[in-house]
């Protein structure tokens, strides 16, 4: 088997790995494909070809067409290892357990001093 050339190789090099290649008379590993003309036979033969024309180079391990896309399944989510699955658990006391009692929120607050804020009501507009 061949070697490929590496970054560092001069042309020379790469030329002594042509001639090798050409004379192992080994099968290539692309095939040059050219497309045809899409046109609709003889019907603009008048006008002169377009210069569009492209080079299609096939692979032979690839397949002619790329794979169906196929969602994927859902996942799931799994538990920390820390916390207990809920099938395991009184609900009274998860609850117990997460909800703050009254007492806990009601010395949370801050107050503030208003009393040099003005007070703002509204303009009575007639229209109950």
């Amino acid at each position: 088997m061949l070697s490929r050339p590496k970054p560092g190789e001069s042309e020379v090099d790469l030329l002594h790995f042509q001639s090798q290649f050409l004379a192992a008379g080994a099968a290539p590993a692309v095939q040059l494909v050219k497309k045809g003309n899409r046109g609709g036979g003889d019907a603009n033969s008048d006008r002169p070809p377009l210069q569009d024309h492209r080079d299609v180079v096939m692979l032979d391990n690839l397949p002619d067409l790329p794979p169906a896309l196929v969602p994927s399944p859902p996942k799931r989510a799994r538990p920390s290892p820390g916390h207990c699955l809920p099938e395991d658990e009184d609900p009274e006391e998860r609850l117990r357990r997460h909800d703050q009692h009254i007492t806990a929120v009601l010395t949370k607050i801050i107050e503030r001093d208003t009393s040099s804020v003005a007070v703002n009501l509204p303009v009575p507009s007639g229209v109950a």
